[in-house]
């Protein structure tokens, strides 16, 4: 459940660790799915900025407006281990083969995105379909465990909609 304003990115700083610094192990590669390129741009700003002065390179954005030189540097980066993830858009690769379903572009031309560790989509305005293609890039190494996340709004949540119901009774029935 998104706790604080979703223009804050603030639900994601659990992504980095306050005492992280440079030479502690890496947190897992992580992909977070946004629906507009300037949210990603703007979650990644945020993100870098939790991260020590050294290491604010180690977090980009990708979208459908960078380069092709860009994207291929990024993503080889990302690979090698030298970015702990990207913030992005669903631009991010995906195409579609009949014969495997969805897999990674890039993973098709021989660049293996197998280690994901976490997966995230920031709130609730994808359609379900492009939700599970996405949550299906953690972890596709069998012998990994990935985790997706979806970061929603209050009001998508049973017990929210049911407090609300209720505030709504109450003030009928003054």
């Amino acid at each position: 459940k998104i706790k604080y304003s979703l223009n804050s990115y603030a639900d994601l700083s659990f992504l980095i660790p306050p005492s992280w610094k440079d030479g502690d192990p890496l947190p897992p590669k992580f992909l977070i799915f946004f629906d507009d390129i300037q949210d990603a741009i703007n979650a990644a700003q945020y993100l870098c900025q939790c991260l020590p002065p050294g290491l604010q390179d180690k977090i980009k954005w990708f979208n459908a407006n960078m380069t092709t030189t860009y994207k291929d540097l990024e993503v080889a980066n990302f690979v090698s281990g030298e970015m702990l993830g990207f913030t992005t858009t669903e631009s991010f690769g995906m195409v579609s083969h009949p014969e495997n379903g969805f897999k990674w572009a890039y993973l098709l031309q021989g660049m293996d995105m197998s280690d994901i560790g976490l997966v995230i989509q920031w709130h609730v305005t994808c359609k379900l379909p492009t939700l599970w293609q996405q949550f299906g890039c953690a972890a596709q190494d069998k012998k990994l465990t990935g985790t997706s996340i979806l970061f929603a709004e209050k009001e998508f949540f049973d017990n929210e909609c049911a407090a609300k119901v209720a505030r709504k009774m109450q003030r009928e029935s003054a």
